[in-house]
């Protein structure tokens, strides 16, 4: 009689010990596993429209500064796939800014980006992505990059 409580006992320890573990590494594991599911729910909402932009120097710093401050407000780890989205985004306008800055005979630049909008508790979140310039401006008109 006093084995077969023993053993119980044992085994009582091991379910709590593997219940406990188990705990743990769902713990751990939540945060990425809200942010999958998150990423989900919003791919179902996601619309991308194609624009094209005149923009100057300084407009195209506002721009990406201001990409730079929308990707910081989800900046959390439900929505950490979305900051990441818009961040890379705004990194690609930084191309875009050493290009013009380089090349001072343009005085603007007409950029073709994509315009992604998605849903995130009842708020549409919109930012480009994807630019590309297509052409340049100087004193002797438009011509094409």
């Amino acid at each position: 009689m006093a084995v077969v409580e023993r053993e119980k006992r044992k085994s009582f320890k091991g379910l709590i010990i593997l219940l406990v573990i188990g705990v743990i590494i769902l713990a751990v594991n939540l945060p990425k596993i809200q942010n999958f599911y998150s990423q989900r729910s919003a791919q179902k909402t996601k619309e991308v429209s194609t624009i094209i932009k005149n923009l100057n120097l300084n407009q195209l710093i506002s721009l990406e500064s201001s990409q730079i401050q929308l990707s910081k407000k989800y900046d959390i780890r439900k929505t950490e796939w979305l900051h990441d989205e818009i961040h890379d985004g705004a990194r690609a306008m930084i191309d875009h800014t050493a290009y013009l800055s380089h090349n001072p005979e343009y005085d603007s630049a007409k950029i073709q980006f994509s315009l992604v909008k998605y849903t995130i508790d009842g708020k549409t979140v919109a930012f480009l992505t994807n630019g590309k310039i297509i052409q340049v401006h100087s004193e002797s008109g438009w011509k094409d990059k």
